[in-house]
């Protein structure tokens, strides 16, 4: 039986590896995958490029230390990009490369075996997670996704300064699109506004479906003299017009309301979605009144 470099049995060695991440998950700690194969399994330099004399560059496990090239999305066997790993772990267990690594002996095979098996569960968990706080018809972020992020932005800001710009929108006459048109048009409208919102927002923006027709953005800013709100709401509008024009010959012309506040350090969130919330109404209502 092998030795580690304390003299443990590679055996002894698993044993206290797997302890320790069972420990982990039971904590409910994110498990980065990349620290745990550094820390509980063995390296090899059975690296694919290497067997097969490989000079895709572009292919995302080329020369990667690491020689699982089965758990690397995107990898470019056979003259074609290959799917993440899961999807295409059964071609990869014919592949010599896979069989040379992971059946070195008994104790490397398990380990290889686990590395997949906490691979598999961690995927699996992130789909999860991704259902649970995706709005199925948008594709945008739902309101547990907000609930769930918002406290951590909150956070940094109370560290770092700066405020949170957040804008409540809604989509104008909305029902009345739904009673003349159906709902699989009124659901064509909100999955194409939502587009809107994406490119009308940064990267770094919450941009979530609050509920039904009503749609919440949350923009944080270090700099509390630059007016984010503003100019995301100038690029919906932009934009917005543009889709108007498009689609004039449907009889559909979108409008919205929305409903700016700003969340800064000491701030309680509800009061300040509140106030959003009451603005756009006050918007709203001005319009009617016209």
């Amino acid at each position: 039986m092998g030795r580690t470099k304390k003299g443990e049995t590679r055996q002894d060695n698993l044993k206290n590896n797997l302890r320790a991440l069972i420990d982990k998950f039971l904590l409910e700690e994110a498990v980065s995958l990349e620290q745990w194969e550094s820390q509980f399994c063995v390296k090899s330099d059975n690296n694919c490029w290497q067997q097969k004399k490989c000079k895709e560059k572009s292919c995302p496990a080329y020369k990667q230390k690491n020689c699982r090239c089965w758990l690397i999305a995107g990898t470019m066997c056979g003259g074609g990009i290959q799917g993440v790993f899961a999807k295409k772990y059964r071609s990869c267990m014919e592949c010599i490369v896979y069989q040379n690594s992971v059946f070195a002996d008994s104790i490397t095979e398990i380990e290889e075996h686990l590395i997949v098996l906490v691979h598999t569960l961690i995927s699996k968990q992130e789909k999860i997670n991704e259902l649970a706080t995706i709005d199925h018809l948008t594709g945008l972020h739902n309101r547990r996704y907000f609930d769930l992020l918002i406290e951590s932005e909150i956070n940094i800001m109370e560290r770092n300064g700066g405020l949170i710009n957040l804008a409540l929108i809604d989509v104008d006459n909305f029902k009345r699109i739904n009673d003349i048109y159906g709902h699989l048009v009124g659901d064509d409208i909100l999955k194409a506004f939502a587009r809107i919102l994406l490119d009308s927002t940064r990267k770094s923006d919450i941009v979530v479906r609050y509920g039904g027709d009503e749609f919440l953005i949350a923009a944080s800013c270090p700099d509390p003299d630059f007016d984010a709100a503003e100019i995301i709401e100038n690029r919906i509008v932009d934009k917005l017009r543009v889709w108007n024009k498009k689609n004039a010959p449907t009889g559909i012309k979108l409008s919205i309301s929305i409903g700016h506040s700003v969340l800064k350090k000491g701030d309680i969130l509800e009061t300040a979605i509140h106030e959003a919330d009451q603005r756009m109404y006050k918007n709203k209502r001005l319009k009617l009144s016209i």
